[in-house]
């Protein structure tokens, strides 16, 4: 072969290897580019996952309740104060030293429980008394009794919230008009008498409010016979005859200056006998 032929054929193959080693380069560059972006994502994914899933578990763990105080919920605020109790229903009037019972309730922004205090008025002096604390919303019972008649008593109520301590206004009040019942009189009678003789019998009783008062007597005959008023406490004498023979049943019953009547004493058995001889 001629000399020339062959160095134009080795300069060929020199080139070949050449452009083949650029190739095989580029090729390499290229996949260790792919592993690296890759790896590089996969380490960007980690990251982002990473603290989603951390944020995620403390959110929770934030909002876990104590079962005991459920009620009042992970957003209490204590800016909000118990709503004002409703008026206390009950009875607008009652006897002296007799127990009335009053109810209310009121709500509360915040969920929490609460303690309603009843304030007792009587001719110008207070009193008061609480209930356990309970959820809003949920009557409540408290019972007072007075021992000054007239229009000057009164109760009201205001709440209280367990947690913050904060209180209602006091609700409207409720006035209630205490009267006395005088008590049923103590009556004293003979048991014998003769017929047409004139004997004494006599009736006492009390008014816890110290009104005055007045007997009334039922002598068991249709007669009936009423007293001017006299001081409470006060013992009334009464002389009494019966004209024919038999057995009487004698009682008597009081009221006072307000009007009130009490009950009718039990009966008590008078017998009346002909004592002529």
């Amino acid at each position: 072969m001629p000399f020339y032929l062959l160095i134009f054929l080795s300069l060929n193959a020199t080139a070949y290897d050449d452009h083949n080693d650029r190739s095989l380069s580029v090729v390499k560059n290229s996949c260790d580019s792919c592993r690296a972006s890759e790896s590089g994502n996969a380490s960007g994914l980690s990251e982002a996952v990473g603290p989603s899933i951390s944020i995620d578990t403390s959110s929770a763990a934030q909002n876990s309740m104590d079962p005991a105080n459920a009620l009042e919920g992970a957003a209490y605020s204590s800016s909000y104060s118990p709503l004002r109790p409703l008026t206390p229903q009950g009875p607008s009037e009652g006897e002296a030293n007799k127990i009335l019972y009053f109810k209310t309730k009121a709500s509360n922004p915040n969920g929490g429980y609460i303690k309603y205090v009843f304030e007792w008025w009587e001719n110008g002096k207070r009193s008061s008394d609480s209930t356990g604390y309970v959820p809003p919303d949920e009557w409540v019972t408290k019972s007072n009794a007075w021992h000054s008649c007239g229009n000057n008593n009164l109760v009201r109520v205001k709440a209280v919230d367990r947690k913050t301590g904060e209180e209602s206004e006091w609700s409207s009040p409720k006035h209630v008009k205490i009267f006395s019942i005088p008590q049923v009189p103590d009556v004293r009678v003979p048991c014998c008498v003769c017929s047409s003789k004139s004997v004494q019998i006599s009736a006492q009783t009390i008014d816890y409010c110290n009104n005055n008062v007045r007997y009334q007597y039922d002598y068991g005959d249709r007669r009936t016979v009423t007293t001017s008023l006299l001081k409470s406490g006060q013992r009334d004498w009464q002389r009494v005859s019966w004209n024919k023979v038999g057995t009487y049943f004698i009682k008597a019953r009081a009221q006072n200056s307000q009007g009130v009547w009490s009950d009718w004493s039990a009966p008590i058995r008078v017998v009346v006998k002909n004592c002529k001889k």
